[in-house]
């Protein structure tokens, strides 16, 4: 895997779960194309799918002020939600926040989740993420959803959305292939990349 030079030093070459995040979010960044319009949520699995388009100009739209920090395209326009910051994870949530994804549109929304299951769907287990999480989902055009093998078969407390609301789900070799079996039964494109 070839990490984007401004992420180098922030990677920890032991930490399997780190590696494995970045290979997600390396994977869902070949989905995107140049000028498309892409919702991000609070995800750091997401997020990192960033450093793998500072090349091409994208507008993305995110509530996660992570997105400040990080380098992207000259060109790229990045459009922060507004609303409460939630700290530690630096979240901004609320109406102002709902309301921002309420008159938008993403060509490709890119999500991570605490939990992906047959039965609860897709799940987070912050209540003051759910619901804007369901507007992203509600306002998206493709929907790829960035899962590790310990979301895949497990749910949280609060459901986003229904597993047929999913295009792409992007986990990992190590995720429950019953599970992703079923997944698939249900319309969804199952990746899996190789760790």
């Amino acid at each position: 895997m070839e990490l984007p030079e401004t992420e180098i030093s922030n990677f920890d070459a032991t930490d399997t779960l780190e590696n494995i995040k970045y290979l997600l979010a390396q994977k869902a960044a070949q989905y995107i194309s140049s000028r498309e319009t892409i919702f991000i949520n609070t995800s750091s699995t997401a997020l990192k799918t960033l450093a793998f388009l500072k090349d091409i100009p994208i507008n993305v739209m995110t509530n996660n002020t992570k997105i400040i920090n990080m380098e992207h395209h000259p060109q790229s326009t990045i459009i922060l939600t507004g609303g409460e910051i939630r700290y530690p994870k630096g979240t901004l949530s609320g109406d102002i926040a709902i309301e921002s994804f309420s008159h938008a549109r993403s060509d490709v929304t890119i999500i991570g989740c605490s939990g992906i299951d047959i039965e609860t769907g897709i799940s987070t287990s912050l209540i003051h993420e759910a619901r804007i999480n369901r507007k992203m989902i509600e306002n998206s055009g493709k929907l790829i959803v960035v899962a590790d093998y310990r979301k895949i078969g497990n749910s949280s407390n609060f459901t986003i959305g229904e597993i047929s609301n999913i295009d792409i789900l992007i986990t990992d070799s190590y995720a429950d292939e019953k599970v992703l079996d079923e997944i698939e039964k249900q319309g969804v494109q199952v990746v899996q990349v190789t760790c």
